[in-house]
């Protein structure tokens, strides 16, 4: 799957890429649980007052673009797989279907990352969803709301975004989207050879959004990584990258997971971690899609209305030098 020149790639330039390693059809079930998930919240949009249809005869991206665009609202909370580091509540909404944990485990993606992290593999809790609609639909109002889940995504390193608990673990983010994302849709730009460098100064904004400020990036030209639906990136821990802003008129929808090796330190302890393979000892793999959400609902019960402060999640202080 991953022949020498693709890890002699991702050595040298912290980041390859695999064209099609997953198929379209394997996103079908995540694409109908999302729609599940769009079918409740029109209906409460609409009992709210805020959209006056629910455009139930709409594919699942077209309706999620239209209540955009009709409310300049963003909802990207009910469409992700990670509870935000702050005001969580007992019905913070989070994307808990089964058909995302099959995705999580997906043979494909487990047996390439084993290629990169050997046979005890687990699956981090730092990952994503973004459904991203064109910027210019959002309502100044609602632009602060985690950002990088449905903006561009400042720049920074995975490895800097966690705690340094983490900083020895070899963390391994895979990306992969399930539309095409031209550069125009937002794609993905990177650093190569940026990895081979320090964890360098991330300053978080007023938001908690942080990012490595422009004077602090090494020098090579960032490169932008369009992809079309089924690509899987993998990049380095350390590699530099950001996203850029979707400039089109059609939505983009892509995951970012981590997967480390299995009994190692997240950098993001509060929220579970599991076991997706392990050659040694099988039967400490989870196999459960409810298993796994039962995690994620324990989770929040126990941060509901006691989420500890910006500076449990990570190392940064807005004012620290450099980030004035």
């Amino acid at each position: 799957m991953l022949d020498s020149r693709t890890l002699e790639a991702f050595d040298r330039d912290g980041y390859c890429k695999i064209d099609r390693l997953i198929e379209p059809r394997d996103f079908a079930p995540v694409m109908d649980a999302c729609a599940g998930v769009l079918d409740q919240l029109c209906a409460q949009l609409k009992t709210d007052g805020r959209i006056k249809d629910a455009y139930a005869g709409l594919p699942f991206l077209d309706r999620y673009l239209q209540i955009t665009r009709d409310t300049g609202g963003v909802f990207a909370q009910h469409f992700t797989i990670a509870l935000p580091q702050q005001g969580v509540t007992a019905d913070t909404p989070i994307l808990l279907a089964p058909e995302v944990f099959n995705l999580l485990v997906h043979p494909r993606i487990i047996d390439a990352v084993e290629h990169f992290l050997g046979p005890e593999i687990a699956v981090s809790p730092v990952g994503n969803v973004r459904i991203k609609p064109p910027e210019n639909l959002i309502a100044p109002g609602q632009r602060r709301q985690r950002v990088g889940l449905f903006r561009a995504t400042p720049w920074h390193q995975d490895n800097g975004v966690i705690t340094p608990d983490a900083d020895r673990t070899p963390m391994l983010t895979v990306w992969f989207s399930i539309t095409d994302v031209p550069v125009e849709c937002g794609c993905l730009q990177v650093i190569p050879g940026s990895h081979h460098g320090r964890i360098l100064r991330h300053c978080p904004d007023r938001n908690g959004e942080l990012s490595i400020p422009a004077s602090m990036l090494p020098a090579p030209r960032p490169r932008p990584l369009p992809m079309r639906a089924g690509d899987v990136l993998f990049l380095h821990r350390r590699l530099c990258h950001a996203a850029l802003a979707n400039r089109s008129s059609r939505m983009r929808w892509s995951f970012d997971l981590r997967y480390i090796p299995a009994g190692r330190p997240s950098g993001r302890e509060l929220y579970p971690s599991f076991v997706a393979r392990s050659r040694a000892a099988p039967q400490t793999e989870l196999r459960s899609p409810a298993g796994w959400a039962q995690m994620w609902r324990d989770a929040r019960a126990r941060l509901a209305g006691n989420t500890p402060p910006r500076e449990s999640w990570n190392r940064w202080r807005a004012d620290a030098e450099g980030c004035a």
